[in-house]
């Protein structure tokens, strides 16, 4: 599979995150199973999505306390005005390689 056609299933996966995160339901954390077995097809394929440079990058969003798993921090995908969070440090790493292989351009935000 292509990468331009692995991007186009990503898209829709990566609004349905971006629109969680700017509009939470409740207390509940959603959690994006789908986007992240996509990435580890995509890997398992030989996309060695881990090594990915480009605009994507890893950073950290400072917390006033512990959060989930009991970081000081909430680790980030960001590229110039898109910033999508996930759990881990490691889920972070292997998005941003995700995204940049696949070349995914800015993310406009979701409505």
């Amino acid at each position: 599979m292509s990468r331009e056609t692995v991007r186009k299933l990503a898209f829709p996966l990566l609004d349905s995150v971006l629109r969680r995160q700017r509009k939470p339901r409740g207390q509940s954390r959603w959690r994006p199973f789908r986007l992240f077995d996509l990435i580890e097809w995509a890997n398992n394929a030989g996309a060695q999505v881990d090594y990915a440079y480009g605009p994507w990058r890893v950073m950290h969003r400072r917390l006033g306390r512990p959060g989930r798993y009991g970081l000081d921090f909430i680790p980030v995908v960001k590229r110039e005005v898109s910033e999508i969070m996930v759990d881990t440090m490691g889920q972070a790493v292997r998005l941003a390689g995700f995204l940049n292989w696949c070349g995914v351009p800015e993310l406009t935000p979701a409505s």
